[in-house]
């Protein structure tokens, strides 16, 4: 049964209520509450404050990097076998040829092997990120800090419904996390979520 936040109160309700009990506010203008029961143990890691639950959760699409990096490997494996068969001898252009396959490979590899530990959430009260490839970062703001979420989608992005997301907050306070599946979907739970606190404190 899919749960839903109130834009107006901030209540959570079930959408066979088809209105928020607590305002009347209509189930059709509810953001979808999803809490972290849906994500087994991959939050366990997050400190939650007293009254501070999981609003929205980002999915991760790393299927357009893994194709790049792919493709990167397979023209590399075809211009090796190429140069190899016509009998063309360019040591330089081998060593670059064979260092490219290595790199795409192994980023593939790290990307999807780490993947699966990358989360970004937002809360009632903060927006969270742990992500990296080889450097884990961990960002944490709270939610009346935030001055603007910026997305960027690529062509591949717009393809595959993914894209990269830029929290701004107060100060220098910045962070870009990459392959988030739905990125606009997933801003407008935190416009969501943000709308309500400030009606709460009116």
């Amino acid at each position: 049964m899919t749960q839903l936040i109130c834009p107006e109160c901030g209540k959570i309700f079930n959408e066979i209520d088809h209105a928020c009990p607590n305002c009347g506010c209509p189930a059709n203008d509810c953001s979808v509450y999803l809490d972290n029961n849906r994500t087994g143990k991959k939050f366990d890691r997050i400190s939650l404050l007293p009254g501070e639950t999981v609003v929205a959760s980002a999915e991760f699409n790393i299927i357009p990097f893994i194709i790049l990096c792919s493709a990167l490997a397979i023209l590399s494996i075809i211009l090796i076998n190429f140069f190899d068969s016509n009998g063309i001898n360019n040591a330089g252009l081998a060593i670059c040829l064979i260092s490219m396959l290595i790199i795409s490979t192994l980023s593939a590899v790290l990307v999807a092997s780490t993947s699966w530990a990358m989360y970004f959430v937002i809360t009632n009260k903060r927006v969270i990120a742990y992500y990296g490839l080889i450097i884990w970062v961990s960002f944490e703001l709270k939610n009346e800090k935030v001055e603007s979420i910026t997305i960027y989608q690529g062509l591949f992005g717009r393809i595959f419904k993914c894209g990269r997301v830029r929290v701004c907050g107060v100060g220098a306070s910045k962070v870009m996390v990459p392959f988030i599946k739905r990125p606009f979907e997933f801003r407008q739970h935190f416009f969501d979520i943000q709308y309500s606190n400030q009606n709460s404190k009116l």
